[in-house]
């Protein structure tokens, strides 16, 4: 059960950091777009 628990913290923990890392593409990719209009 612990076990599962270290697991299930170590997904939301990356799960946070890969939206982190989407937004800020997605934000730069607006930015650039945003530029050359």
């Amino acid at each position: 059960m612990l076990k599962y628990a270290v697991e299930k913290e170590e997904n939301d923990i990356l799960e946070h950091i890969i939206k982190k890392i989407v937004t800020n593409f997605v934000r730069e990719e607006e930015d650039e777009s945003s530029a050359n209009n």
